[in-house]
């Protein structure tokens, strides 16, 4: 039984700027953390009224694990329902295993209006090389469709033990609010490697490429990568002037095998953006993961994605995704190609997306997490608490295994008792009848001898 659990959330927020979704309880907020899958990073847009432009504050939210058994979801503006979607994983093994997380910190970052970045800083801290910071939501209070590029940002670490958020511009977009969860994968059997690409579309490529680094700030060696074991983290700062659909979306190609380059594209020769591109690849040698991709035009609304990646899950509850789309257009007919999406069966993936338009490339991967188990446990520690976790499963069934043990063994000598209570039994009663024969023997020899007496 696997020790990384995965709950999946598909939650409508209705004419609210904030509310709440319970879910199950995570016993503690520094071993569990929200991953959003909607490609955008924000909310997947409009539930009640499709096909239409969206603006800034309708398209972005951000979501909180504001306590150990409820999601908060915040957007600036009331009207309408909006859909957020994505999956809270967390940790249920011991404390020091080789595939421990710790949640260093989540929360919101608060950018000013007119100001290109924040930093917030981040205690506790071992290693910033084997930290992620997962970009949970974004939003700007912003209704304008011509400025997406003051609504998305990127995630990175400072030398300082700085979480920082940045976009390319400085303009007065209005007030922007980012929730990000730093989480430090402190297990010897994770391995993450660092990438950033500078001026990810100059429009005149589409393609460009990172090489994964051993080090946050990029100064160490080589992260050799072996793709199938391991799931991209990425997030993308918004350009200083350029808006459109494809100035603000991006995905992965070929992403397989091993090696210490991935390659970010775009689905337009025309777009633009001179901002930044954080990568992060998480690696772990128990966990399996398999891609695939499509292109096409897709109905608003839900839709199955096919095909399905070539991976056989046994558990949806140890399963997660991984998923990057994109679409073509330098327009602002915002929220085309910017897909919901999230595992509804073992094998199934199902996407949700606001409004149609141009062919949108999606590219996705099914991630199993049920071969990493816990490494820890001891064998002869009893269960305690109330929660069943996959820990306490493994310790109730140990320990069920050492009183059987212990029922056989106390049987056994209970017989073996028995058996030598009756042998002294037996050694007894021998020793009776042998005494009986002698004192027999001894008053036949004086009946003899008075039998031959003459008086």
């Amino acid at each position: 039984m696997g020790i990384l659990k995965v709950e999946r959330f598909d939650f409508d927020l209705a004419a609210l700027t904030s509310d709440v979704l319970a879910i199950t309880d995570v016993s503690d907020l520094e071993k569990a953390f929200i991953r959003n899958t909607a490609s955008g990073r924000g909310t997947a847009g409009r539930v009640d009224v499709l096909e239409t432009t969206l603006t800034p504050h309708f398209a972005t939210g951000t979501i909180l694990l504001s306590d150990t058994n409820e999601l908060t979801f915040n957007r600036y503006d009331a009207t309408g329902t909006v859909k957020c979607m994505g999956e809270v994983w967390r940790y249920t093994g011991q404390a020091g295993g080789s595939n421990e997380f710790i949640v260093r910190w989540q929360g919101e970052v608060v950018v000013p209006t007119s100001t290109a970045s924040a930093t917030q800083a981040i205690p506790g801290i071992v290693n910033k090389n084997k930290c992620i910071p997962f970009l949970v939501g974004q939003r700007l209070n912003n209704a304008s469709q011509y400025n997406y590029e003051g609504a998305i940002f990127s995630c990175s670490l400072d030398a300082s033990d700085n979480l920082v958020v940045a976009r390319g511009s400085a303009a007065a977009f209005g007030e922007a609010r980012v929730s990000v969860a730093v989480v430090e994968f402190v297990g010897a059997a994770w391995r993450i490697g660092h990438g950033r690409i500078e001026d990810p579309y100059d429009g005149i490529v589409t393609e460009k490429t990172a090489t994964l680094n051993d080090q946050y700030d990029y100064g160490g060696s080589a992260f050799v990568a072996d793709f199938d074991k391991g799931f991209i983290e990425a997030s993308m700062g918004g350009d200083s002037v350029e808006t459109g659909i494809a100035d603000i979306g991006f995905t992965f190609e070929n992403v397989s095998g091993s090696g210490s380059v991935l390659t970010l594209t775009n689905h337009d020769s025309g777009a633009r953006n001179n901002h930044e591109v954080r990568i992060f690849f998480i690696e772990n040698t128990n966990l399996s993961i398999a891609r695939s991709n499509v292109e096409k035009n897709p109905l608003a609304d839900y839709q199955v994605v096919t095909p399905f990646p070539s991976i056989t899950l046994t558990d949806l509850e140890e399963a997660g995704l991984e998923w990057y789309s994109g679409s073509g257009g330098t327009g602002i007919a915002h929220q085309r190609g910017r897909l919901g999406a999230k595992l509804t069966t073992l094998s199934e993936i199902q996407a949700w997306v606001h409004r149609r338009g141009n062919i949108v490339r999606a590219r996705y991967g099914v991630i199993d997490l049920a071969a990493i188990i816990d490494d820890l446990y001891p064998a002869d520690t009893e269960y305690t608490g109330a929660e069943t976790s996959a820990a306490n499963l493994q310790a109730i069934t140990k320990r069920t295994a050492a009183i059987t043990r212990s029922k056989t063994e106390v049987t056994a000598i209970t017989r073996t008792k028995s058996r030598t209570a009756a042998i002294t039994r037996s050694k007894t009663e021998a020793a009776t009848i042998t005494r009986t024969k002698t004192k027999t023997a001894l008053i036949t020899r004086v009946k003899n001898l008075i039998s031959n007496f003459n008086f």
